[in-house]
């Protein structure tokens, strides 16, 4: 799961494939993703995880992080 988000990230959204990602760097805060890139990885997380995000789903605590959205993915699996 984590690797697969982390190629997204570096291959869709990241102006440099080469940037590295650690799992707990704050994609917002960092400039990784901004606004426009969260519907793309939104997108990608209900595509690739077969899940719904909803509305009250798009927290910053769920996405700040691919820890985090790991974390998130693994709760709504076990809904």
């Amino acid at each position: 799961m984590k690797d697969k988000i982390i190629a997204f990230l570096k291959n869709e959204i990241s102006e440099d494939p080469n940037e590295e990602i650690d799992p707990r760097d704050d994609l917002l805060n960092s400039g990784i993703v901004n606004s426009m890139d969260m519907i793309q990885l939104v997108l990608f997380i209900e595509k690739e995880f077969q899940l719904v995000v909803s509305p009250g789903d798009m927290t910053v605590e769920n996405f700040t992080s691919v820890e985090s959205i790991i974390d998130f993915i693994s709760k709504k699996h076990l809904e």
